[in-house]
C-alpha cells in the first residue's frame, strides 16, 4: 500500500497512473495524511514538499520519522518537489527521506524508484 501526499490533482493523477497496479491512497494535506497514517500502515509514502493545509512536507516528514511507532518511523519516504533549494533537499535527506526526486520527473523513473524501495 502506497500513500501519496500531493495537493496538485494533476500530479497526483500522474503518480497514480505511473503506479497502476499498486494499492494507492492520496491526500492533499499533511493533516489528512497523518490521520490516515494513525490507523493504516503503508509500505511507502510519496510526499510533496508543498501541501494544502498547515503542515509542510518537511514538517510531515519530521513527524513520520520521529514517530514512536517503528512501523511508521521506518516507512520509506520519497520526497518529490520542484524546488531548486539545495537546503530543502539536504533537510529532507537529514530528516530521513529515502529518495528526493525533482519535478518534473519521468513516471517510469518514479515507478522504478518505488519498485527498488519496496524490494529492499
Amino acid at each position: 500500500m502506497i500513500l501519496i501526499v500531493e495537493d496538485n490533482e494533476q500530479v497526483a493523477e500522474m503518480i497514480q497512473t505511473a503506479l497502476s497496479g499498486y494499492n494507492l491512497y492520496n491526500y492533499p494535506s499533511g493533516e489528512e495524511a497523518l490521520r490516515f497514517l494513525s490507523y493504516v500502515q503503508v509500505d511507502l509514502i510519496i510526499l510533496d514538499l508543498t501541501l494544502a493545509g498547515k503542515l509542510t512536507g518537511l514538517e510531515l516528514l519530521a513527524v513520520i520519522k520521529s514517530s514512536p511507532e517503528p512501523e511508521l518511523r521506518n516507512t520509506p519516504v520519497i520526497v518529490v518537489s520542484g524546488t531548486e533549494s539545495t537546503d530543502l533537499v539536504s533537510q529532507a535527506e537529514r530528516l530521513g527521506a529515502a529518495r528526493f526526486i525533482k519535478k518534473p520527473y519521468s513516471p517510469l523513473w518514479l515507478r522504478q524508484e518505488v519498485e527498488r524501495l519496496l524490494a529492499a
